[in-house]
């Protein structure tokens, strides 16, 4: 944030609900984003972020100032930031989620690591082809998607462009989540700018 500010940006950290997140059978997630939608459930978070995007920012904009609108977030914040991305391309000029994998092939799941566990953040992700958390080894490696959730129709025209960011080693969110959310972006035409990956200890 500081090195944004020095180089004339404004920076906006916009807050997640609480238990505004719901896993596929209803139960609350804790204090985190909802990168997905379940069912027919409305999404908790998208509706606030477009609202921020398209009247916050431009309300507090210094006269003759530059317009575009850029998204990052780390690990449920960089599910949030492609989730957010896809849903209102026209307004992003480009996004980089950071150890994050694909919002439309992910799940939550409130059935174990109970809040006695982790009280701000029960549960685990589950990708939703291969039905292992996203911490383990090879999570999303799958060859198919057959059970990928609908992604938003994007508007005609050229599409944000994103790099990601992550560590090889992660151990919350595998490297196989950061390839899946990868080929399925470049898929549905969002210009790659190449990943930023680290390597080693």
């Amino acid at each position: 944030s500081a090195m944004a500010i020095a180089e004339g940006f404004a920076v906006f950290s916009p807050d997640s609900t609480e238990d505004g997140a719901r896993d596929p059978e209803g139960r609350p997630c804790g204090k985190r984003w909802d990168f997905v939608a379940v069912g027919e459930r409305t999404n908790a978070d998208l509706s606030f972020l477009r609202a921020v995007i398209e009247k916050t920012v431009p309300s507090l904009r210094p006269e003759g100032s530059d317009h575009r609108i850029f998204l990052t977030g780390i690990s449920n914040g960089g599910f949030m930031t492609i989730l957010v991305a896809t849903h209102f391309p026209d307004l992003i000029a480009a996004f980089a989620p950071v150890a994050a994998g694909d919002p439309y092939g992910t799940a939550m799941d409130m059935s174990t690591h109970p809040a006695l566990e982790r009280a701000m953040a029960p549960g685990v992700f589950r990708d939703l082809e291969t039905g292992r958390m996203i911490h383990e080894p090879g999570a999303a490696a799958a060859e198919a998607w057959p059970h990928e959730r609908e992604w938003p129709a994007a508007p005609s025209g050229i599409l944000p462009p994103f790099r990601q960011f992550h560590h090889r080693q992660d151990a919350v969110c595998d490297f196989s989540c950061m390839e899946k959310a990868r080929r399925q972006l470049v898929a549905h035409k969002y210009q790659d700018k190449g990943p930023f990956v680290l390597d080693g200890a």
